[in-house]
Formats: structure tokens, sequence, C-alpha cells
């Protein structure tokens, strides 16, 4: 990253890969709260350099989605997903993969929540 920084500059697409990469390295390897600042910092860079409609930005919304839900934070998860879907219906259209994708992700979060809440009831008894 700070190769990238010092040769492109702290706001350029290469930046905003490399961090979204590290991103998903991070978030594979459970560093979530880790994965989802360098996920963050891709958005802030893709969205000052490309507009906040862009469809890069979708893709990291995606991503800072994955990264709520695996968190345990489905109504952020929820805010990034739609936001994403928007973008994704403006750009793409309904019938897009990337489209019925994240609505897919959207109707899934209520059941998430459920299992979430279930499991962690589970082991309200134990601790």
């Amino acid at each position: 990253m700070e190769t990238a920084e010092a040769s492109f500059g702290p706001i350029h697409p290469e930046v905003a890969l490399r961090a979204f990469i590290l991103g998903d390295l991070l978030s594979d390897l459970g560093g979530y709260g880790e994965a989802r600042s360098q996920y963050q910092r891709a958005q802030q860079i893709m969205e000052s350099l490309s507009g906040p409609d862009h469809l890069d930005v979708a893709i990291i919304l995606n991503s800072l989605g994955n990264t709520a839900i695996a968190q345990g934070e489905p109504a952020e998860a929820r805010a990034f997903f739609a936001r994403a879907l928007d973008i994704f219906r403006d750009n793409l259209g309904q019938d897009h993969p990337y489209t019925t994708i994240t609505e897919e992700h959207l109707h899934a979060l209520p059941q998430i929540q459920l299992l979430q809440e279930t499991v962690d009831d589970d082991y309200d008894f134990y601790f």
C-alpha cells in the first residue's frame, strides 16, 4: 500500500484497488474490523474519483455489507446492500446478476439476523 501511495498519491484507483484486495484478504482471514477499514478507504477513494453512484462503489458496498453481516450488524449490512442495489439497478438494470444477487442478500438478512439471535440465545445459557 505504501508503495502505491508513494507512486500514485493517496487518491488513485490503484490505491483503491489495493485497499479493496487487502480488505478481501483480511476478511477471508477473519479480520473483519481491519477489512472494513480497508473497504471504507477504497470506497472513499472511488467516490472521490468516480462519484457516489459508480459501479465500483457498489461492489465495495457489497463487500462492506458482507463484512457487517460477519460482525453481527445486520442493520448496517442492510444499508450497504440497499445502496449497492440502487446503484446496480440504475447502471445495470433489474435483471443483471449483480442486481439480483444484491437483492438476494437483502432478502436473506431477516433470516440471518434470526439465526444470529438464536445462536446468541443458545449461548446465554452457558455463560
